[in-house]
Parts: structure tokens; C-alpha cells; sequence
């Protein structure tokens, strides 16, 4: 059985929605866009609804242009606020000093520089595993107080005036901001304000909107308010119609099912169940590889016993709604013993 994962795609080679023109489009934005005070564009939809997909189809455009730079941050790969400014600025210094270009040597070690002096504002390191890096960030406090080093607008100003000498813009994608806790999400989106008006320093975002705003909205401010101060043009990925996650799902299941045995197979019952029961459950690409993968695993333990239209039936009530899987099982006898007419307790062997 050919695999089937829950990894989002990463070609226009494996795009099934029809999503490469929508990622030429926001390309081409991106590089007409007034970039002379940073910009900030966002790609937002609900969980699983193909964010990542998109961004990397985004990502591919993008990288056809040599002299483009983009830079990729995943934010969910580090835990808590700390870790989380420090590793983009790292991430950003080191990718820049990865691309092999000379004219990034400068940029990354201001990058650096910049960070040092930010860190001591946004960092309260504690015992521990943190000693080490404590001990760097009160000497770099400490060389900051001195009144010997450039101050942080210094600072912002020497990298803003490197930025602004570069011919294209340097894109930054953050992924998977929606996996954070509500703090390391307003702790991000402070971060993109502090540097979003850098010249020449594009940021794309995906999110989901709703739970962004939520983890936002604190001491007074809405959230929706703030989010529309710093993402100045959002991207909607809508939902995929009915018509199409059937075709979909067809397409993943049988995929999925090709090397199960069929002898136990009423495909006429089973037309009407993934109407019926199957396809109100799935909402998305994500739960439609999901539910392929599981059923797959299921179907090749129990084909042989129970009809095939049955299983996957029960395996999406299990997979999507398992509070009511579990209530079934719990009334399995009633559901599947036959009573004598006329009797409430009597059974028929």
C-alpha cells in the first residue's frame, strides 16, 4: 500500500486542491510589495486547513528567484518565551550566514549584535540549565549599562541602514504559531511588531485567526485590534465545499484500501453511509489522510469478519467523535442482540 500521511505537501507536483495559483499570487505580492518599512502578510485558516501546504508552495515560488532570500522559522520547535526570542534571532543570523552571500556577513553579525542588547529586556533567565546563558545575558546587560556600548536604537538603526541597502527583500516564514501557548504567542507577535518595520524584511504568517486573537486579547486589548496593527494584509484559505473532501476522500481511501480484500463489500449500503455519516465528520485535508491512515490499519485486521462499508463507518465515529464510539461500545448488547416478539428479555441463540 502506497503511503499516506499526515505531512502537509511540498511541491506543486503533489498539490490535489488546486493551490498554485493562489501561491503565485501571493508571491507576486510579495514582491511588489512597499517593503522600504517592512510588511507583514498573513495566511490564515483553521487548524488543518492546509497552511503549511500553502506557505511551502509559497516558499517554492519564492525560491526560483536566486537572489531572493527566505528564511524559515518554526516557532513550535522551541518551548517558551524565552528560547523562542532567542532562537529567532539565531535562526535568523545563521540562515543569513548560510546563504554563502557576502553581502549577509554584515547583517548577521549586526543581527547578533542587535540581540544582545535585546535580550536582557525580554529574557529573565533562571538556575540550572539556564546558568550558562544567564551568565551571558547579565554581561551583555551589564555592557549595555555601561554607557560604552550603542544604545538598542543604535543598534536597530545600524541593522535598518544595512537592510535598506539590499536590492530584494529577505522573507521570513513563522509556521505553526497557532501550536503555542497563548503567551508564546503574544510574546511572537510582540517580536514581529519590534522588527516588522525593519526596510527590506518581509514576514509571512500562519495562523489561525481565531486562536491568535484569543491569546491576544489581555489587560483590556482586543485582540482582533492588535492583530490588524501588525498583519498588514491577511490571506483567507477557505474551506474546501463538500464536493470536494468526497473526491478526496475517495481518491485517499482507495489509495488506502488497495490491497484489502473486498468479498465483504455491500457498496450500495456503503454509498449511502459516507453520504450519510462519514463525510459530515471530516473537515478538512488533514482529517481526510488521517481517517485514510486509520481505516487502512483497521480494514486489514478485521475485513475478513465484518463488512467493509460497516467498519469504516464505525472507524470514522471512532476516529472523529470516540465520546460516542465509546457509548456504542458500552451498548453493543442491546444494539446487537435480537429479542423475542412481544418480550423485553427473552434472546433468540
Amino acid at each position: 500500500m502506497p503511503a499516506i500521511g499526515d505531512n502537509p505537501i511540498r511541491s506543486v507536483d503533489d498539490d490535489k486542491l488546486g493551490r498554485h495559483a493562489v501561491a503565485q499570487s501571493l508571491a507576486r505580492e510579495i514582491r511588489a510589495a512597499d517593503t522600504s518599512e517592512g510588511y507583514v502578510l498573513g495566511v490564515v485558516g483553521a487548524w488543518g486547513s492546509g497552511k503549511t501546504s500553502l506557505l511551502n508552495l509559497v516558499t517554492s515560488e519564492l525560491e526560483t528567484e536566486p537572489e531572493l532570500t527566505v528564511i524559515k522559522f518554526n516557532p513550535w520547535m522551541f518551548s517558551g518565551t524565552d528560547q523562542l526570542v532567542e532562537a529567532f534571532f539565531h535562526e535568523l543570523a545563521a540562515q543569513l550566514k548560510e546563504s554563502g552571500s557576502s553581502k549577509f556577513e554584515k547583517i548577521s553579525s549586526t543581527v547578533d549584535r542587535y540581540s544582545e542588547l535585546f535580550s536582557p529586556v525580554t529574557m529573565v533567565p533562571v538556575v540550572g540549565a539556564w546558568y550558562e546563558r544567564a551568565q551571558k545575558v547579565i554581561k551583555a546587560a551589564k555592557k549595555y549599562g555601561d554607557g560604552n556600548s550603542p544604545s538598542i536604537n543604535a543598534r536597530k538603526t545600524e541593522l535598518s541602514n544595512l537592510l535598506q541597502d539590499l536590492d530584494t527583500p529577505i522573507v521570513v516564514t513563522i509556521d505553526d504559531i497557532d501550536r503555542l501557548n497563548s503567551v508564546e504567542i503574544r510574546d511572537l507577535f510582540k517580536l514581529v511588531r519590534l522588527t516588522g518595520n525593519f526596510p527590506n524584511l518581509v514576514y509571512v504568517l500562519a495562523f489561525d485567526r481565531q486562536r491568535v486573537e484569543a491569546a491576544l486579547t489581555a489587560d483590556g486589548i482586543e485582540g482582533r485590534a492588535y492583530l490588524e496593527k501588525i498583519v498588514q494584509h491577511g490571506i483567507f484559505i477557505p474551506e474546501l465545499p463538500q464536493q470536494k473532501l468526497l473526491e478526496q476522500l475517495g481518491i485517499s481511501l482507495n489509495t488506502a484500501l488497495e490491497d484489502i480484500n473486498l468479498e465483504h463489500f455491500d457498496e450500495a449500503r456503503w454509498q449511502d453511509m459516507i453520504i450519510e455519516i462519514v463525510l459530515p465528520l471530516i473537515r478538512n485535508m488533514r482529517d481526510v489522510r488521517r481517517y485514510s491512515v486509520s481505516a487502512a490499519s483497521t480494514a486489514r485486521e478485521l475485513a475478513e469478519y465484518i463488512d467493509l462499508g460497516d467498519l469504516l463507518t464505525m472507524e470514522a465515529i471512532r476516529v472523529f467523535r470516540p465520546d460516542r464510539f465509546e457509548l456504542l461500545i458500552k451498548a453493543r448488547r442491546a444494539l446487537t442482540t435480537e429479542r423475542a416478539t412481544g418480550t423485553a428479555d427473552s434472546e433468540h441463540k
